[in-house]
């Protein structure tokens, strides 16, 4: 049986192919033919003009035989003369007829001026300013040339004919055409031009009906390339743009719902999808018309930032996106759901070499922005906290050229004013000798062979002062390094190593993150107290479910977030939560250092409040301890200061 639909499309489509195909070549003709007229035209001018050009030539050889120049400059009636030589040549079509010279300061100048309009002529010696580099083309060849004026009214062609004929003198004979043929011509092609328009209005009214007829094939096809839960593009839709993308046009986000597992967890998997549809609805809202939003994986959305793209524009419009999702929690069921999420922006994809790659760059940026604490928007290339983010080939070569380096920041016992610890900080230097802090280019390598690289050169790093000035020292280790076989399996192998040293090392636990696995993660936290080494919680009051590592690791020392330290001058909840976790702590016998102490102040109500220990900028900037043969041992501002009441 014959299917009459399928059928009367390829019809359709046979057409239109035929229409299409026909209007093109009664275009490309009639344009091919009008190139040849002007082209030919233009020869005819050419010869014409050339011709002109010999014979004033010959004239002049015979008027002056030797420096034309010279004998100008100082004979008027000569002048006159050469002019109305010129003059017999200039008319309607052959509006200037001149003569120039190439000056021996550089500048071009007026020799003779026979130009049809006495008033336009130039004087002699007169400074000449040409606007086309065929000028200096003349007289670096010696050979005639043209040009084909666009910025002049009323003139179509400038020829220049090299005078020769005067070896020592450099003299252009030029000759401006007006549009009188130019205007001829088009009066000649004009009626093409109407059929062009009559038959372009034709083909219209035919493409309508055509296009009328296949609007449900077209309409059923986008169905395909729809995610039927958002109503946002899924990716089959990528594959079917992919061709078409042009990276030179666009830039490329990805984003991701902050935390949205622990939302299908909480609430389950039916007000999971209310949170994705509630958030493509704002991600619509927040974007432009022409950006294109395609559902890339489960709460994973692959912006498109198309046409007009800048800095500025994309910073705006992924700023919004972020308050949009945020600014309102989304509401199911008789329940508000705060709901965030990270961002990755690369905004030079053509930079990539396929669009694959684009995306890739764009999902490092959104890693970036989740490992740097959610809710935030990571740009490629752009500032972030006013410093620039390294890239991963950047850090790769910093590490294999030994450009990463391990400082040290002091930490004060603040009750005998001794500095008893210090902090292992890692610094990349760049070849200009710029350096970059951990936030800058930790989050570009997390998982990465070059990120348990750098893990074991900061171990060893410590080890070295340890070593060598016999003082504590702590380092940074994430939730997620505890998960990573690899580092885990070289941290015990190294504390095994250093054995009779381990009990000087402090593993302090930044909390990226929340912990996925919490058996396996006291489990492994066990194995390393067995090694004697010591635990602490690091920035405690600003991240997640602090009050629970406090009962399943029980640390040796708790690190309090500088944003707290920072307040309690000024903020009495600030004394308040600093009090609370102070008393907590002697309660369980830990050790708190405080972070952030910037000023005298702060370090005198540490000491009122019962702080053990001090840790910032007051007490000491991170110093490069390799380079010296003491450390510092005491804090050196104030004698008294710790004797103070």
């Amino acid at each position: 049986m014959i299917n009459f639909k399928n059928l009367m499309i390829k019809l359709y489509l046979m057409l239109l192919i035929v229409i299409i195909v026909g209007v093109v070549a009664l275009y490309v003709t009639s344009d091919t033919t009008l190139k040849n007229e002007k082209k030919e035209i233009i020869n005819i001018e050419k010869v014409h003009v050339y011709n002109f050009a010999v014979n004033i030539e010959k004239r002049l050889k015979k008027l002056i035989p030797n420096d034309i120049i010279l004998s100008l400059r100082h004979n008027k009636p000569l002048r006159e003369h050469i002019n109305a030589l010129l003059s017999l040549f200039s008319n309607d079509q052959y509006r200037y007829v001149y003569l120039i010279y190439l000056g021996k300061k550089g500048s071009y100048r007026y020799l003779a001026d026979g130009s049809k309009d006495i008033n336009e002529r130039g004087e002699f010696n007169q400074k000449f300013n040409p606007l086309s580099p065929i000028w200096s083309k003349a007289i670096k060849y010696q050979k005639p040339q043209y040009t084909i004026q666009k910025n002049i009214k009323d003139l179509w062609i400038t020829y220049l004919y090299p005078i020769t004929k005067y070896k020592n003198n450099k003299i252009i004979l030029a000759f401006d055409i007006s549009m009188h043929e130019y205007k001829t011509l088009m009066h000649i092609v004009r009626p093409i031009h109407k059929l062009l328009i009559v038959i372009s209005i034709i083909l219209f009214m035919v493409l309508l009906f055509i296009f009328f007829q296949t609007y449900i094939y077209f309409k059923q096809r986008k169905k395909s390339n729809i995610d039927i839960l958002t109503h946002l593009y899924n990716r089959n839709y990528l594959e079917e743009i992919r061709k078409d993308l042009d990276l030179n046009k666009c830039a490329i986000a990805i984003a991701d719902i902050d935390h949205f597992k622990r939302i299908n967890d909480t609430y389950g998997h039916e007000v999971g999808d209310i949170v994705l549809e509630s958030v493509s609805k704002r991600l619509i809202s927040a974007t432009r018309t022409f950006d294109t939003i395609i559902r890339y994986g489960g709460e994973e959305f692959l912006i498109i930032f198309n046409r007009q793209i800048n800095s500025k524009i994309i910073k705006d419009i992924s700023q919004r996106i972020l308050n949009t999702i945020s600014e309102q929690p989304i509401r199911v069921k008789d329940r508000n759901i705060q709901v965030t999420i990270s961002m990755g922006v690369n905004p030079t994809p053509y930079k990539n070499r396929t669009l694959d790659d684009a995306i890739a760059s764009a999902d490092k940026m959104l890693y970036a922005a989740k490992t740097g604490g959610r809710n935030r928007v990571v740009i490629l290339n752009e500032k972030i906290d006013t410093k620039h983010i390294l890239l991963l080939q950047e850090i790769t070569s910093a590490i294999e050229e030994k450009r990463l380096q391990a400082f040290f920041q002091p930490i004060l016992d603040i009750k005998s004013g001794k500095i008893t610890k210090y902090e292992a900080l890692s610094r990349i230097i760049d070849k200009d000798g710029k350096i970059f802090s951990p936030a800058q280019f930790l989050p570009m390598i997390k998982r990465t062979n070059s990120y348990r690289l750098l893990t074991k050169i900061m171990l060893t790093e410590a080890f070295k002062i340890i070593k060598t000035h016999d003082v504590s020292v702590s380092v940074n280790f994430d939730i997620g390094d505890f998960f990573d076989d690899t580092i885990f399996e070289m941290v015990t192998d190294m504390l095994k190593e250093n054995l009779q040293y381990s009990s000087m090392l402090t593993i302090e636990i930044l909390e990226d993150m929340s912990i996925s696995d919490i058996d396996k993660f006291v489990k492994r936290i066990n194995i390393l107290r067995q090694l004697h080494i010591k635990i602490a919680i690091d920035d405690f009051g600003s991240g997640y479910s602090s009050f629970n590592y406090l009962l399943n690791i029980k640390p040796d020392i708790l690190k309090i977030d500088g944003s707290i330290i920072s307040k309690i001058s000024t903020d009495e909840n600030a004394r308040t939560i600093l009090k609370s976790i102070v008393s907590i702590c002697k309660s369980l016998e830990i050790c708190t250092i405080a972070e952030f102490v910037e000023n005298k102040k702060v370090l005198r109500m540490l000491q009122f409040y019962q702080v053990d220990m001090a840790q910032g900028f007051f007490v000491g900037k991170p110093l490069n301890l390799h380079t010296r043969k003491t450390i510092p041992r005491f804090l050196f501002f104030d004698s008294a200061l710790l004797r103070a009441g």
